[in-house]
């Protein structure tokens, strides 16, 4: 389940009416999105599912490994996409935007209030770096979990994104394909301009 915090903007508002009958569908998953990322380096497009935790101030945020694969793009290219699909209410939402990590405040307050279990395995994984075996890795965390009984701090390697839309697309499935798509867009004044697509 997604935190919403501090919106106003009309998209946000819409996204979270959405969200709201997901989870009165029991929707699963309801928190994760498809991010597609760029790294200008390798003129790659790379595409992971991540979970949103919160929408505050009108940006999507999430928590990653500051050294992974998606970090690495970012840094090349500030600009990504991020799909949700919530089948139960038939819905899929893209949004397209900016960037950033947050302010190391949000990351630690998220990382504190996490599971002991969560953050140790934020501070020992090489995230997507190779592993001889799945089960090598599996006992090397539940040993670290066993000796370690210290106050666990937030690495500076790990902690949030936060994504400043510019772009929605409220997609929503109807018999016969007679899909209804309304589309939400910032104009060169900063402000939203809203209309539907043919399906």
């Amino acid at each position: 389940m997604i935190q919403f915090i501090n919106n106003k903007e009309v998209p946000i508002t819409i996204f979270q009416k959405f969200h709201e009958n997901g989870l009165l569908s029991n929707q699963p998953n309801i928190d994760a999105a498809c991010l597609s990322t760029f790294n200008t380096i390798n003129n790659e497009i790379s595409s992971r599912f991540i979970n949103i935790k919160y929408v505050k101030n009108n940006k999507f945020i999430f928590f990653s490994n500051y050294e992974s694969p998606k970090a690495k793009d970012i840094k090349t290219f500030n600009k990504v996409s991020c799909v949700f699909f919530w089948p139960n209410i038939n819905l899929q939402v893209r949004i397209q935007g900016s960037i950033k990590k947050t302010t190391e405040k949000c990351s630690d307050e998220h990382f504190n209030n996490r599971t002991k279990e969560k953050n140790i395995l934020s501070i020992i994984s090489n995230q997507s770096r190779e592993t001889k075996t799945y089960d090598n890795f599996v006992k090397k965390y539940y040993k670290f979990i066993e000796n370690y009984d210290k106050k666990i701090n937030r690495p500076n390697y790990w902690g949030g994104y936060e994504i400043t839309p510019i772009y929605y697309e409220f997609w929503e499935g109807h018999k016969n394909r007679l899909n209804k798509r309304l589309f939400y867009r910032i104009n060169d004044s900063g402000i939203w301009e809203s209309g539907y697509l043919e399906p």
